[in-house]
């Protein structure tokens, strides 16, 4: 490497400034070449986490929305609304209807 180097100190001027230039030239080029090649990977995150973050928020609004409303177990809900439907049916008319929606259930 010495002898290269000492080799090198003999060339004109020019010449180690073209050679220092393309040496330059070549690690810059390697450099941008692995930045460039990981670029897709590194936007891949960042959508990852920007959908993940969107999910959350999503989520969030849904369950302050079902607190609101009222809405907690909607199977059980729908059980109701069957019941009620049931007891229609069944000819109870629309004082079964009214005293299951309070909590009264009324026997005929």
């Amino acid at each position: 490497m010495r002898r290269h180097i000492e080799k090198l100190k003999q060339q004109p001027e020019e010449h180690r400034q073209t050679l220092a230039l393309g040496v330059a030239l070549l690690f810059t080029a390697l450099v941008a070449l692995v930045w460039f090649s990981t670029l897709g990977a590194r936007f891949a995150a960042l959508e990852v986490q920007r959908v993940t973050a969107t999910a959350n928020e999503a989520k969030e609004a849904l369950s302050q929305l079902k607190a609101r409303a009222g809405v907690g177990d909607v199977p059980q809900q729908l059980n109701e609304v069957q019941q009620l439907l049931d007891r229609l049916q069944a000819g109870g008319g629309p004082d079964a209807v009214s005293g299951a929606a309070s909590g009264q259930t009324r026997t005929p």
